[in-house]
């Protein structure tokens, strides 16, 4: 059993450490329900005031909350729910995960490396040295930048978006960027 099963692993009702409930009161039954909980009540919450605090939309994170709300009495999803509201908040936080000061920085420089092995084009067609690396630093940065959303988001959403729909605990945790990474080294 991987870490992340073993954090969402179900208690029983004899052992020491209390049974994990929803924060309306009902008991969480099955090992998935553990996941919805934390999602729902932890994870989500805070994404939609990172949202919020980023001026960002936040209805992709209120519907997120609404299912799991519903999920904790009883009602359950499948892949037309869930797919499309995970799919929105992978894809609004993946953008966010990436590094852009650096990727700028770093495209800003090649920019000028360049532009000084052919300012003569680079004056005649931008100007300045300066000008053409601000131009190719910001056009490389944002496509970059929009190329990472989309894979990172996409395909983290769509084993996240997997695991709901199967309520499969091991394969959620095999979602998390580590554990991605750790198969890449062998190590999972």
């Amino acid at each position: 059993m991987g870490t992340g099963a073993r954090c969402c692993s179900t208690r029983k009702k004899n052992d020491s450490v209390p049974q994990l409930v929803f924060t309306n009161g009902q008991e969480i039954h099955g090992q998935f329900d553990h996941v919805i909980a934390w999602v729902g009540e932890g994870i989500a919450p805070i994404l939609s005031m990172v949202a919020k605090l980023r001026g960002e939309e936040t209805q992709s994170h209120k519907n997120l909350l609404n299912l799991a709300a519903a999920w904790s009495r009883e009602i359950k999803f499948g892949a037309d729910e869930w797919g499309p509201c995970l799919h929105q908040v992978f894809v609004q936080h993946a953008r966010h995960a990436f590094a852009y000061d650096r990727a700028y920085s770093f495209a800003y420089d090649s920019a000028l490396d360049f532009a000084e092995k052919n300012q003569e084009m680079i004056v005649e067609h931008f100007g300045s040295s300066e000008d053409y690396a601000e131009y190719y630093a910001e056009t490389d940065t944002d496509a970059t930048i929009d190329f990472h959303t989309r894979t990172v988001g996409n395909s983290i959403g769509q084993a996240v978006t997997t695991a709901f729909v199967r309520q499969d605990v091991d394969l959620f945790a095999a979602s998390f960027p580590a554990a991605i990474f750790a198969r890449f080294d062998g190590k999972l």
